[in-house]
């Protein structure tokens, strides 16, 4: 007698985002999710590359000083075992340039700039060039 069986694994969905916040220094934080790959961070509906931590810096976003914005955040999975989460719900806010540091910031390092492209959001599917320290 053959007998077949199949082994089915349960996935569930990832929870949502939480304690979304814009800081002082300019960056959007949230609180982490329990097996998440990544997040996605949308302003305004348009969607950011996919990231590995739980804070966004702000200057990528080229935002206008005094615009209202609209963000979420959405936890990514792996597809399998984990499904990506709903988007948080919205954070409201208005973008004010972060204040530069009292004193400089000095590194025992040297920092060389370098250029470096990310994606961009939207139908475009283009990139944008940046000259930084580092690409994250």
């Amino acid at each position: 007698m053959l007998l077949l069986s199949s082994c089915s694994q349960i996935q569930s969905t990832l929870d949502t985002p939480t304690g979304l916040r814009v800081t002082d220094d300019g960056y959007l934080r949230w609180n982490s999710v329990e097996g998440a790959n990544g997040y996605i961070v949308s302003f305004d509906s348009l969607e950011e590359p996919q990231i590995s931590t739980t804070q966004y810096d702000l200057y990528y976003a080229d935002l206008v000083e005094g615009q209202t914005y609209e963000v979420t955040v959405r936890a990514v999975g792996d597809g399998y075992i984990h499904l990506s989460s709903e988007d948080s719900h919205p954070l409201r806010f208005t973008y004010k340039t972060p204040e530069a540091p009292d004193a400089p910031v000095t590194s025992s390092r040297p920092v060389t700039a370098r250029p470096c492209s990310y994606r961009l959001s939207g139908a475009t599917g283009g990139f944008r060039s940046c000259l930084a320290a580092a690409c994250a």
